[in-house]
């Protein structure tokens, strides 16, 4: 295989993912790059649920919604300050740090549903063919860790033909 000249109109994917990286961040050493409308769909992608499920419980048991929403809330405040620290962390990290902590919100909320007894409710309610317990939807949180790092690991690399 032979190696890609790279030139302004032909960049790599990692030269053209570092162009548009946000303002004043970090430029990492892979594929991720700080994107500021990547990252604000991954805030709200990996904690919107949570809301809902937190808004839905509180009608039934007040105490409980309101755990699942501070869950929410603090997973987007921890999303909120990686953001602001863009200029002083790789995008890996900082990806990786926001998975962490909306798996720790989520663990925490389903804990909480688990407690009064809707887990296996709201587990029955997912249905499909392969129903299965709450908790193991969690799993993929450290599978999307995985593929991220298999991701940013990626862009390390050169640009080949083949």
């Amino acid at each position: 295989m032979m190696g890609m000249v790279e030139t302004p109109l032909n960049p790599t994917p990692r030269a053209a993912r570092v162009a548009h990286r946000a303002e004043g961040a970090c430029i990492g050493p892979g594929m991720l790059q700080w994107n500021r409308g990547g990252w604000i769909g991954a805030q709200l992608g990996s904690t919107l649920w949570l809301g809902l499920w937190g808004a839905a419980t509180a009608v039934s048991h007040l105490w409980a919604g309101l755990g699942i929403l501070a869950c929410c809330l603090g997973a987007n405040l921890v999303g909120i300050y990686l953001w602001h620290s863009r200029a002083r962390m790789a995008p890996h990290r900082g990806v990786q740090l926001l998975t962490l902590g909306s798996l720790c919100a989520a663990s925490l909320s389903i804990a909480l549903l688990y407690q009064i007894g809707m887990a296996d409710e709201l587990a029955k309610q997912q249905g499909g063919t392969l129903p299965m317990p709450l908790w193991a939807y969690l799993l993929v949180y450290p599978a999307l860790m995985g593929i991220l790092a298999v991701v940013d690991r990626g862009g390390k690399g050169g640009r080949f033909n083949g």
